[in-house]
């Protein structure tokens, strides 16, 4: 069977790369075709926790999504579960509504399973 990250990068090949991960950033599944995986890791730890407080201070909920674009490559975030985040490195040429349409589907997947 598939895994939903795979799927995933087939279904869009806009994606260059897609990592579960736990809150605390521990990789629990990745599909990339390079060595992403441990900058993606201490990278989402630390974004996610500041933007949490971030968000609380100003009232704004709780966090569901980031978006991070930069001139080469977009890096989407979404919540995929209790304690879990789905997190996918799109190109910069890339459908911005689709690939995060594409994500929080994926990320409800995994959310589903627990």
């Amino acid at each position: 069977m598939n895994s939903p990250l795979r799927l995933l990068r087939e279904q869009n090949r806009s994606v260059i790369a897609a990592a579960l991960l736990a809150h605390d950033g521990a990789l629990i599944e990745a599909s990339s075709d390079g060595a992403l995986e441990d900058t993606l890791c201490s990278f989402v730890a630390a974004l996610r926790s500041l933007s949490e407080r971030t968000l609380a201070e100003l009232g704004g909920g709780t966090l569901d999504t980031m978006i991070l674009a930069g001139d080469s490559a977009t890096l989407l975030f979404a919540d995929a579960g209790p304690e879990r985040v789905l997190a996918a490195l799109v190109s910069d040429r890339a459908p911005l509504g689709l690939a995060l349409s594409d994500l929080r589907n994926t990320a409800r997947t995994y959310a589903e399973v627990r």
